[in-house]
């Protein structure tokens, strides 16, 4: 029984539309596959998806202008935190709660 090509799955994933990277040993990083020839002596791998920063905002509200309170959720930015919180009237993001998230 023939053996499976060694890069099955990775080509498998490529066919579904998947972006592929390969290790460049000169460079020692992850490159973007250009070249659609398959060895066997290279390493390849799905590209991972880009990480999106999330922050926590602390904000006032109409109700409350003089008190500040925290977000429970992560925002990219005072734009996606305005967008989800009408009742806010000031933002500021706080830069210590950063976490990086795959991008959506």
């Amino acid at each position: 029984m023939p053996q499976p090509h060694k890069h099955k799955d990775i080509i498998i994933a490529w066919a579904n539309g998947a972006q592929i990277q390969y290790w460049s040993k000169v460079n020692c990083e992850w490159k973007d596959l250009v070249d659609l020839t398959w060895y066997e002596s290279m390493e390849y791998r799905i590209k991972p998806k880009a990480k999106v920063k999330k922050y926590l905002f602390a904000f006032s509200c109409k109700d409350a202008p003089r008190k500040f309170f925290l977000s429970t959720s992560f925002y990219k930015d005072k734009k996606d935190f305005f967008k989800r919180n009408q009742f806010a009237i000031s933002a500021q993001r706080i830069d210590a709660s950063m976490i990086e998230v795959d991008e959506e």
